[in-house]
């Protein structure tokens, strides 16, 4: 999800700041970029939700906490609210990202605390595809306001509230003496902890 709410800024300004550097970059499900990093596969990692203990051996960075958000149609009768509390969303079908990822244990765990079960109508691994479905009228989803556009005329996002359900947004990577593009990487680094 990040390669689309926050890559594309940071790698412009670093194609900007850094002409020399070429990056490559792959997209990768949240729950393998650790490994490709401690393998050597990439210098660096972008990742949310991810369980601090699944990423012991690499160097972390919290680059900032995002919060969840119910995202719906303008029409639905909780869009003119100004927050929600999550038990309220226990009695509608939700669009949700698929079971055993990190955004979906993150949910699943703030819908737990909340003290019900969500009720899944669909699952989607894309997060752009459950904000599309929902902007084609099949229900609500919980993602993170990244997703979220203030100027969407079809679509509000609704804080969450007791509780409000964050995801970390980290950057990992390995020791400066083991990375490959050591100077990259720190540029890189550089530009995503100033944000």
């Amino acid at each position: 999800s990040l390669s689309v709410t926050l890559l594309p800024g940071a790698l412009s300004r670093l194609a900007r700041e850094f002409p020399g550097v070429k990056p490559s970059v792959r997209t990768l499900a949240a729950e393998n970029i650790a490994r490709a990093v401690a393998s050597g596969r990439a210098d660096v990692g972008l990742l949310a939700g991810a369980p601090r203990a699944s990423l012991r051996g690499l160097s972390v960075r919290l680059l900032f906490e995002e919060p969840l958000v119910a995202l719906m149609k303008k029409s639905d009768p909780f869009a003119k609210s100004k927050r929600l509390n999550l038990a309220q969303l226990a009695s509608r079908e939700l669009l949700l990202v698929p079971d055993g990822t990190f955004l979906s244990d993150i949910i699943h765990e703030a819908c737990d605390q909340a003290g019900f079960s969500p009720r899944v109508r669909l699952t989607l691994a894309s997060a752009e595809a459950l904000r599309e479905t929902v902007r084609a009228g099949l229900g609500v989803t919980i993602l993170p306001r990244g997703y979220a556009s203030p100027s969407d005329r079809d679509l509000v996002a609704v804080p969450l509230t007791r509780p409000t359900p964050k995801r970390e947004v980290l950057l990992v990577e390995r020791g400066p003496d083991q990375l490959a593009t050591p100077r990259a990487a720190q540029a890189f680094a550089s530009i995503l902890t100033e944000k």
